[in-house]
């Protein structure tokens, strides 16, 4: 599930199942072109993932 505020912030999540996990994540605009994302996921076995991204483009 994705949810857009405005045209610069995001908000994620999503659940999975056989291995169970649950993720959540944001994700935000800059207006120079740079993206980044900040997510973490619930593994079962293997506990929580965290994860940054960062990207460029126009």
């Amino acid at each position: 599930m994705d949810y857009q505020f405005l045209d610069a912030f995001a908000l994620r999540a999503g659940v999975t199942t056989q291995p169970t996990t649950v993720s959540l994540g944001t994700g935000w605009k800059l207006e120079n072109g740079v993206k980044m994302d900040v997510a973490a996921i619930y593994h079962t076995y293997l506990g929580i993932t965290p994860s940054i991204s960062v990207s460029y483009g126009k």
